[in-house]
């Protein structure tokens, strides 16, 4: 990423925060992700996102059961997993290798071309299994 200019965007809003996605489309974003835990129309967000010709992301945190994203998987094309908890800098990798083959599982058996991403705590240590358990984006 070249500095000042914006490419993906992770946030923790939902889809009363339309006119935030306008404005990271205008510094250039091609990439939105939704907390899944941040609204509770996580289909709208998603769509509003892709209705602007951006990629739609779902991002979860380390605690949210994946039973969340089965609903969603015709609305996304990115899984956004968080090995960390967002909002606290410095933290430690919480391993997902379970988590991300369960994800990897349900895109695969579902025939979905969707991206699988790890963000937070990633390193030459913890990317290989990562990559090893199905994940493509980091």
């Amino acid at each position: 990423m070249v500095p000042g200019n914006v490419t993906e965007v992770v946030v923790e809003v939902g889809a009363r925060d339309l006119h935030d996605y306008h404005a990271w489309l205008d510094a250039g974003a091609h990439r939105i992700a939704v907390h899944v835990e941040a609204g509770p129309h996580p289909h709208r967000a998603l769509q509003a996102i892709r209705d602007m010709g951006l990629v739609a992301g779902l991002a979860l945190n380390p605690g949210t059961p994946l039973e969340t994203v089965t609903p969603l998987l015709n609305s996304v094309d990115q899984v956004v997993l968080m090995s960390v908890n967002p909002g606290f800098g410095g933290q430690t990798y919480i391993p997902l290798v379970a988590k991300i083959e369960a994800v990897k599982q349900m895109v695969d058996a579902g025939g979905h071309d969707i991206d699988i991403e790890v963000d937070g705590g990633i390193n030459a240590e913890t990317i290989k299994e990562c990559a090893v358990a199905g994940a493509n984006v980091f």
